[in-house]
């Protein structure tokens, strides 16, 4: 049996690197209850309704201009006087929104309630879990006011607003919507440092608003979907200290050489909130390795197995992949210990929170372009997203993941093979401009190609870049190397050849929707 591990498919002549996570950003809220659930609005918005909605739009921007005139406090002060009291008040109360996608109704629930996120993780699949979505303050104070929230009966959906003005109109106006009470507190008026605005567009074709933290998220809906909307800035949001310190961090640690001592290793870390990326060998044999990496803004821990595994054909893998992924546990590709003589044992990980159940299908591998992306396509339609290849000769296939949290459906793009650093770098980002996050090289039928994938339940756009990576230097340079990148705000994709150069690079990438690191994902493309 030779079996080809899932992450190496990922990378020109090099081990894959890891998960990475998501901070995208939109509404809010917080609540004793659950969120409600309901089947998509089958009829269209009344005219009545939108006037309501477009004049609550005038109202909201009306009252942050009063807030940035300082026609709301006393004593009058200036926007500029007021921020850095707003900032520091809120410090001391900054709390996650944590955001849900409602797959029955392809919109956004958010809570500030950890409580709630948890019981809506353990008693309503429809709603998946995408990690916290930006910050606010847990408490009331005189510099914040509270984002209000309500239930749209109709609809199946929430709304948030910060402005008085507009919760007055939409109780007294419109039935349909549920008033539920404060959902946390944020401001009317930026704050340099501390402070970032939330994005509102209004979804003219569902009647629901939309909110994103992320301005480049926001200006890719502005120029690219009319349907969106823009009615101004909805109130101004907490950054996360992620976003004010180094959030992504990775470290390295020295490569298990028994299945004992990797699950002992994988453990501990997981414990801690680091979830294993890759293994890195270094070309000159001095050295390997284990990378992790933990994202300070999407705290989670990891439960680890690694399992012997003896199967000798795609049907009985996919079989014993099924067995774990019924318990919530992710495949990450077989490895192979040198003190167990290459005996080969199965990785499995489980997040916590966890991201649903995962199933798993293999089908054999096409020989042709066409056929290929075709397959990849199908697959993709029905929610399962492509892992890699999955050899026993003489026969190869390819396997499929599928998430119960993360319907998709996926589509998949091959583009001809980038053979520089620079020309990567145009082609990634052009295909991360569209929402296609960069998957992995890909030979088929002899010719080269670059594997890009979307999640079409998501507005995504990702950016990517390239740096000189030194494969011959020690696990310590290599890691502080991704670190800087880290700080920056990328997460790492791996290290990457390029046909007509000598040189390793890295490959780094953002986004404004990204995956969260092995929650849901078992790859780290972001996807």
């Amino acid at each position: 049996m030779s079996f080809v591990r899932v992450r190496q498919w990922l990378v020109r002549g090099g081990v894959v690197a890891g998960l990475v996570l998501a901070l995208a950003g939109c509404g809010g809220g917080s609540s004793p209850g659950v969120a409600g659930v309901a089947e998509p609005r089958a009829a269209a918005v009344s005219s009545s309704e939108q006037a309501v909605m477009a004049e609550g739009a005038r109202l909201n921007a009306a009252e942050l201009q009063r807030a940035a005139n300082g026609e709301d406090t006393a004593p009058t002060k200036a926007a500029t006087d007021l921020a850095p009291k707003v900032a520091a008040a809120a410090a001391d109360t900054r709390v996650a929104v944590f955001r849900f996608f409602n797959t029955a109704t392809g919109t956004h629930f958010y809570t500030a309630s950890v409580e709630e996120r948890d019981r809506i993780i353990s008693t309503l699949p429809v709603l998946q879990y995408e990690g916290p979505a930006f910050y606010a303050s847990s408490a009331a104070n005189t510099a914040l006011s509270p984002v209000y929230r309500f239930y749209n009966r109709t609809a199946g959906v929430h709304f948030y607003t910060i402005s008085e003005d507009e919760k007055n109109s939409i109780i007294a106006n419109l039935p349909q919507y549920t008033y539920e009470g404060p959902a946390y507190y944020a401001s009317k008026v930026p704050g340099e440092n501390m402070l970032k605005p939330l994005f509102r567009f209004y979804i003219l074709s569902k009647g629901v608003h939309f909110f994103t933290a992320s301005s480049t998220e926001a200006d890719s809906i502005k120029a690219n979907l009319p349907d969106y909307k823009y009615e101004g800035i909805a109130y101004y949001v907490l950054l996360g200290q992620a976003e004010n310190a180094p959030g992504k961090i990775y470290m390295g640690l020295s490569a298990p050489t028994t299945q004992a001592a990797a699950i002992t290793q994988t453990s501990s870390q997981g414990a801690a909130g680091y979830a294993y990326v890759t293994d890195y060998f270094f070309s000159n044999a001095s050295q390997s390795g284990a990378i992790y990496f933990k994202d300070q803004a999407s705290p989670r821990t990891y439960q680890i197995k690694i399992l012997s595994t003896t199967v000798t054909n795609a049907g009985s893998k996919v079989t014993a992949l099924n067995v774990q992924g019924n318990l919530g546990y992710g495949y990450q590709g077989d490895v192979f210990f040198s003190g167990n003589g290459l005996q080969a044992s199965a990785r499995h990980v489980k997040p916590v929170p966890g991201s649903g159940n995962m199933s798993y299908a293999a089908v054999e591998a096409p020989t042709t372009q066409t056929a290929y992306l075709n397959l990849l396509n199908q697959q993709g339609a029905s929610g399962f997203r492509y892992l890699g290849p999955l050899t026993y000769p003489p026969i190869t296939s390819l396997l499929f993941e599928k998430s119960s949290q993360r319907p998709g459906p996926f589509t998949y793009r091959m583009v001809a093979s980038a053979t520089t650093a620079a020309a990567f770098e145009t082609q990634a980002n052009t295909q991360g401009a569209e929402g296609y996050a960069y998957k992995g090289p890909l030979s088929v039928g002899g010719t080269s190609y670059d594997l890009y994938a979307k999640d079409g339940s998501k507005y995504a756009v990702f950016s990517y870049k390239t740096a000189v990576l030194n494969s011959a230097s020690n696990m310590s340079t290599v890691v502080d190397a991704i670190n800087v990148e880290g700080a920056r705000g990328y997460y790492w994709f791996g290290p990457m050849n390029f046909s007509v150069s000598p040189n390793t690079y890295s490959i780094y990438y953002k986004g404004n929707y990204v995956c969260p690191p092995l929650g849901g994902c078992s790859t780290p493309d972001g996807l």
